[in-house]
Formats: C-alpha cells, sequence, structure tokens
C-alpha cells in the first residue's frame, strides 16, 4: 500500500482541488482495491493493495507518507471515524461516507485506439499555446481531432499552434483540458489507450493509471478563417541567432504595447525598437534568405515572436507573409506539419 501512495499521492495533488466548496472533493477514495481522486471535471484512479473501503482527507495522507511508515492500515474506528495506524504511530479523524463519493459513469466507453509516448508529448507542448482564461473555456484546451491523421490545435488568442500528426487514427473529436495533457506525461512510459462515451473520454496508461475526463464542451474556434493557405513573402533564418536579436530586443520593448519592427532590406532583417516612453531607440540586424521585397515592414508583438522561436527546435525558421496587416505563419524549415500563426501589429 505504501508503494501505491508515493506514487499516487504526486498525481493526487495536480487533481484535487485547492478550494472548494464540496469539502469531500478533498480526500482520496479506496475502494474495491482501486486508489481515486477527482475534481468532479477528471478522475485518476490506480490499482492499489488493500481492501479499505474508505476516504481519507489528501492533507492527512500526505503527513502520513512524509514520515516514511514501512506500514499503513486503515480500518473503521466508529460509524463516522477511521484510524489509520503506520509503523507505531496512528490517527484517528472524522470520515465522509464513502457512497458520498463521486465516481464517474464508466459505461459506454469506446475503444479509439492507442497513443504513443511520443504523440502524448505532442499533445503536452500544445499546453503552452493554451489560454487561462476562465471565461474562453474553449481555448483552454487542445482540440484534437482524429480522422486518419491526427489534426491538434490550440491558441490562447494571441498565438495559435496546429500539429498534423500522420497515421491510422480511429475517428474522434474533443477538446481535451489542458490539464489532463499537461498531467499525462508524468504517468505513461511508453503508451496509453484511449476510449470515448457520449461524455467522457478514458486513458488507460501502461503504468497502471487510469484518467477519466470531461471533454470542454464549447466549440474551438474556427481556425480555418485566420490560417492563410497561401503566401507571397517567405523569409527564411537562423533560428538561434533570430531568438538571441528578439531576447535582446525584448528588454528595450515599451512595456505596454510591447511592439517590434521586422524591416527586411535586401538581404537583412533590421528588428528596431522604439521606446517613447523611456526615450530608447534600438536596432540589431542579421542576415535572411528567402523572397522578400526590399523594405518590407512589419510589427509584432516581442513577447509572442519569442514564445513561437522557443518552441521551434529546427536549425532555420521560416517566416511566411501576405501583407503587413495579414496573419504570419512560422515553422521549422523541415516541419510544415507544425506550424504557428502570429497576428501582426499593425503599424501606422
Amino acid at each position: 500500500m505504501v508503494n501505491a501512495l508515493l506514487r499516487f499521492l504526486p498525481m493526487a495533488e495536480k487533481v484535487i482541488p485547492k478550494r472548494t466548496t464540496i469539502g469531500i472533493l478533498e480526500n482520496i477514495c479506496i475502494k474495491d482495491g482501486i486508489i481515486r481522486a477527482t475534481n468532479l471535471e477528471m478522475e485518476i484512479a490506480m490499482p492499489i493493495d488493500s481492501d479499505a473501503s474508505c476516504v481519507i482527507p489528501l492533507s492527512i495522507i500526505k503527513s502520513i507518507i512524509k514520515s516514511r511508515p514501512r506500514e499503513i492500515n486503515v480500518e473503521q474506528a466508529s460509524d463516522s471515524r477511521l484510524r489509520i495506524l503506520y509503523d507505531d504511530r496512528n490517527v484517528e479523524f472524522a470520515s465522509h461516507c464513502i457512497d458520498d463519493y463521486p465516481f464517474p459513469d464508466e459505461s459506454g466507453f469506446i475503444e479509439v485506439g492507442t497513443w504513443r509516448r511520443g504523440v502524448i508529448d505532442v499533445l503536452n507542448s500544445m499546453t503552452n499555446f493554451c489560454s487561462n482564461d476562465l471565461q474562453r473555456p474553449s481555448l483552454c484546451g487542445v482540440d484534437v481531432c482524429l480522422n486518419g491523421s491526427m489534426t491538434t490545435s490550440a491558441t490562447d488568442g494571441h498565438v495559435l499552434k496546429k500539429v498534423v500528426l500522420h497515421g491510422d487514427y480511429a475517428p474522434m473529436h474533443a477538446i481535451i483540458p489542458k490539464r489532463l495533457l499537461q498531467i499525462l506525461p508524468l504517468m505513461v512510459n511508453r503508451h496509453a489507450s484511449i476510449s470515448r462515451s457520449d461524455e467522457l473520454i478514458k486513458l488507460v496508461t501502461d503504468s497502471d493509471f487510469r484518467i477519466i475526463a470531461r471533454p470542454i464542451d464549447i466549440a474551438f474556434p474556427d481556425i480555418n478563417r485566420v490560417m492563410p493557405k497561401t503566401f507571397s513573402h517567405i523569409a527564411s533564418m537562423n533560428r538561434d541567432e533570430l531568438l538571441r536579436l528578439f531576447l535582446e530586443a525584448a528588454s528595450f520593448a515599451d512595456n505596454e504595447t510591447r511592439r517590434v519592427i521586422l524591416r527586411f532590406i535586401e538581404s537583412k532583417l533590421v528588428v528596431s525598437v522604439e521606446n517613447k516612453e523611456r526615450c530608447i531607440e534600438w536596432e540589431g540586424t542579421m542576415p535572411h534568405g528567402g523572397t522578400m521585397p526590399n523594405d518590407y515592414a512589419v510589427g509584432i508583438n516581442i513577447d509572442y515572436g519569442i514564445k513561437v522561436l522557443k518552441d521551434i527546435t529546427a536549425h532555420d525558421v521560416l517566416w511566411k507573409f501576405n501583407d503587413p496587416a495579414s496573419a504570419i505563419i512560422v515553422h521549422g524549415a523541415d516541419a510544415e506539419n507544425e506550424i504557428l500563426l502570429l497576428m501582426p501589429i499593425r503599424l501606422k
């Protein structure tokens, strides 16, 4: 039981709400040899070698585990109280009735397929582009569309990332919550099987964890409306050199607008900052290749530009433009299946 708790509790902490008006959610539940934790939107579970049937406050079991006990046993002290015995110590406390613990409906699941670790890592990386704004719930997850290939999209309203993975995936469409995809790699070694019911998705990992979650049921934005299909101009630049230039520009940029101007002059890119608040003008240059017209200028938010470049691992990066007011597409030179979209700042 101790080893199972050592594995489970770090995951439970990521699920159990820190502030809730529903007291029973602050507990882990052990029943029928399964240990669980839930926040009503997502439940994680795994097998545990125990015949106990109880709910235990997370804070109490964490304190017990900190003492590094060799054994833990749970027994009913009375109708409403539990006792936990560990080594030469014990703790007794009031407990919720296990019948009050919320269990998800596990009927009606249809298997969709298996996600390898590489796919899970891609989905996890998409969470960097999800929003934290609960007023825009559809942006707080990753849109996953399976139909042969897998198309995933995520946006915070400023930067959008889209990745297409080729394969043979059974049909499924869901906005998977950001939190699930953030913790999933911690519970997977090589793969996880996924299934879907009318209201829930279920992932069973090769390390004995099971996750049941409710997808976000608000429509994801139609990204095809802003995603350009063709481009008039393309610039190719060394990713590391451009990132260094952007990071330096960021230290001089206006704190409110964060605007920098990218100007393509013959074979050079000129990155310039005008900070009127601090009476600063800064400029840096680097070479570029591609098909850019002479003296083409576009404004961007430098923080979003840095975020885009940090996500790319390729040696060279392509920037694709139509005009200074239209969406910019950025991706690694050999990675057209992973693209990022950045909206420019209009220049006067």
